[in-house]
């Protein structure tokens, strides 16, 4: 992860937002303003702030050595929500106002864009409870679009012949 928002950072460390705001400002922390929000690169806080930050935000892994396979599908998809956030991050840079507004704007034009080049087709209308929590979700996992694709399991049975053959007279039988 190499940037945190100020507000993050200032939980991780205990103190003010504005705190935060002020040593970015000072110079203590190298930071800059995205949209309405603050946001600090990693590498200029204390080493035991860095440890913390990348303990909290690096992805936990399974010792199970079953592998998640992505389908062709998933991996589209999640390829697909990789980009509309990268597009909404660049746009939210250049947008002049309010975070609240660029991401209604954004989302709206999204939404209305009948261009192929801009529209993608195996991804619906969007809200912006989803582009804020594919955002999230990126950041949290250093920007790895494998986060953005679905980790669904399969399910898998263990049970014997003469396991099922109990269920299925049981389950059948109008006792």
């Amino acid at each position: 992860m190499e940037w945190i928002r100020a507000t993050e950072l200032a939980k991780i460390k205990g103190v003010s937002d504005r705190a935060i705001r002020k040593a970015i400002i000072s110079g203590k922390y190298k930071g800059h303003k995205v949209c309405q929000r603050y946001e600090v690169l990693v590498a200029s806080v204390e080493e035991e702030l860095q440890e913390k930050i990348n303990n909290l935000y690096t992805p936990k892994t399974n010792n199970s050595d079953y592998e998640i396979p992505i389908s062709e599908k998933s991996k589209k998809r999640a390829l697909t929500k990789f980009d509309i956030v990268m597009q909404w991050r660049k746009f939210c840079i250049n947008y002049k106002g309010k975070k609240v507004d660029a991401v209604k704007e954004f989302v709206s034009v999204y939404n209305t864009m009948t261009s192929k080049e801009f529209s993608y087709e195996n991804l619906n209308k969007i809200s912006i409870s989803t582009i804020l929590r594919w955002d999230k979700t990126l950041k949290e996992n250093g920007d790895n679009w494998e986060s953005l694709a679905p980790k669904y399991k399969p399910h898998s049975y263990n049970e014997s012949f003469s396991e099922k053959e109990t269920v299925l007279k049981i389950l059948l039988n109008p006792n």
